[in-house]
This record gives structure tokens, sequence and C-alpha cells, in this order.
């Protein structure tokens, strides 16, 4: 359900920062990691359904940066509203909450 999915959108700002928040035309997605590891990168709609994947594959250790232009798997413009960013690596499960607004 959507609250159930929103409710696990909360994890430290340090792990996975997205900037600006609220967003009309791109958000700058950070995160670090401190081993080489593989990655998803994926934004979901409110339903948990995923809209866009960014990213997936291995990536180093480092500080990492994507942008998402608030689009989908087509690049087709996305609706105004909230979005989850998914950020999984090892153990790791992300979520951090953005809005769109167009």
């Amino acid at each position: 359900t959507l609250s159930e999915f929103t409710q696990q959108a909360v994890s430290s700002e340090d792990e996975l920062a997205i900037f600006p928040n609220p967003f009309a035309k791109v958000a700058t997605i950070r995160f670090k990691l401190l081993t080489t590891e593989n990655v998803s990168l994926i934004v979901f709609n409110p339903q948990g359904i995923p809209v866009r994947k960014l990213y997936t594959g291995t990536l180093k250790a480092g500080d990492h940066q994507w942008q998402w232009k608030g689009n989908d798997f087509s690049g087709n413009s996305l609706p105004s509203g909230m979005y989850v960013v998914q950020l999984r690596y090892a153990d790791q499960v992300i979520n951090r909450r953005v809005i769109l607004q167009q």
C-alpha cells in the first residue's frame, strides 16, 4: 500500500541525498559506497511500481551522482507527485522520498 511503501522511505540523509527536493526539472541523487558493490538505483511511484531504472550494475567505492529528469522508462514526463528513489546494495535498501513539481 501507499502508506507502507512511503513509511519505508526514511533513512539517514548521509546515505542517500536528493536535491533540490521538491524539484521541477532535474533532481540530483548522491550517495557514497565504502566498498565496490552491485547496486540498483530505481525510482518508484507512490504505489510501489518502478517507473525508472537509473542504474543497475557494479560501482566502485567512492562518491556517486545521478540525475533524474522526472521521466519514466520511455522518457515520458511523469505527473507531479511524490516518488521514492531506492538505492539497493549488499544487504542495504535505502529509500528516499522526492517531490516532482511539473
